[in-house]
């Protein structure tokens, strides 16, 4: 399967930011890296040991300049890179909150050249 995000729009951070990740079912949450996100998926490295299966629904929460996102995604591949455990997740969102994301990103981006 090809899951290479191939997006207009994805921003990488120079430094990860932080958030939490929790899968719905057993209430588990772990802390997670965010490396890169976009519109529609991001890249995340969880910092526990949480069973990420691929096709599993979780609930990701972070914070970026004051303001809070938080939606719902699908667990799309776990692989090692370097020795560090990653995943890819499929945001599932509505128009509101990806206009949102993007306005917001594009403050952080002012912010942190």
């Amino acid at each position: 399967m090809y899951f290479k995000r191939n997006e207009p729009f994805r921003y990488t951070f120079g430094t990860p930011v932080m958030g939490q990740l929790k899968n719905p079912t057993n209430e588990e949450e772990v802390e997670m890296k965010i490396w890169d996100i976009s519109q529609h998926g991001m890249r995340i490295e969880p910092l526990g040991s949480l069973d990420l299966k691929a096709e599993e629904t979780v609930h990701i929460f972070f914070t970026l300049l004051d303001q809070e996102f938080s939606a719902l995604g699908t667990i799309r591949w776990n692989k090692s890179i370097a020795g560090i455990p990653q995943a890819g997740i499929d945001l599932d969102t509505d128009s509101a909150w990806r206009n949102n994301l993007v306005h917001t990103l594009k403050q952080y981006a002012k912010k942190h050249i």
